[in-house]
């Protein structure tokens, strides 16, 4: 079925209905069609979390679908061992600004930050509803209208390979470091 969902771009849903019927036996009324096409097409979101030291790098990663309190702990964790190696090699701290997102003051996280604090890595909170305050919100917003504005994608998996390709396109024309945390 997947093959007939993806030429339903071309067709109405009631020819779909029609042409499933005919040629595989499949019965579904043109309602059900569109029920089906509207879960399928309504689009997950693609998200984005990053840490942006201005003009020298940017590491990031990237989910299809919300990204959980677990998600955010694994890539805190990640930045957290950088921050430690930091501290060891030049003696420097390493500040990380959050907006007030949920995630960032869920009790999990709450936990981790005296952890993160140990090893190097300080956490402040932008005031409530000041993105504009928040450098790496530039960074995904020129990423938005530059390198992933005026186009279509099939699906999230060809957006989250635009968006890749638009972050590395922007380190290399900035000339700062890129770096993506994948998850499993």
């Amino acid at each position: 079925m997947e093959q007939w969902l993806n030429e339903a771009c071309s067709l109405s849903s009631r020819q779909l209905s029609q042409r499933l019927a005919k040629e595989r036996q499949v019965t579904l009324g043109a309602e059900q069609v569109r029920r089906i096409l509207k879960k399928r097409y309504a689009g997950s979101l693609v998200n984005i979390m990053g840490v942006w030291e201005e003009e020298t790098r940017l590491e990031y990663t990237l989910k299809v679908g919300t990204i959980k309190t677990r998600s955010y702990l694994r890539f805190m964790n990640w930045q957290a061992q950088r921050a430690m190696k930091r501290l060891f090699k030049t003696g420097k701290l390493t500040v990380i600004i959050h907006d007030n997102a949920s995630i960032h003051r869920s009790k999990l996280a709450k936990k981790q930050h005296q952890i993160w604090s140990k090893q190097g890595l300080s956490i402040f909170f932008l005031p409530p509803y000041s993105p504009e305050m928040n450098r790496i919100e530039e960074q995904w917003l020129h990423l938005k209208r530059q390198e992933l504005g005026g186009r279509v994608y099939e699906d999230e998996y060809d957006l989250a390979l635009a968006i890749i390709d638009g972050i590395e396109n922007r380190g290399q024309q900035g000339n700062y470091n890129v770096e993506r945390l994948l998850f499993n």
